[in-house]
């Protein structure tokens, strides 16, 4: 993992004002939409700083 970030939309697709979480690898994106956005970027942004 090498980046978090929050967006309105990933890969094109937008439900209905959900906030998606996208996790940025050596791979790619991914996005997932969970409850809490907020929280989960900052506990893997803390993460990919400590493996920095």
């Amino acid at each position: 993992m090498t980046g978090v970030r929050e967006s309105k939309g990933f890969n094109g697709a937008v439900h209905g004002g959900t906030t998606h979480l996208v996790v940025t690898t050596s791979d790619g994106e991914y996005g997932f939409i969970v409850a809490d956005p907020a929280e989960w970027t900052a506990v893997l942004d803390g993460v990919v700083q400590r493996s920095r």
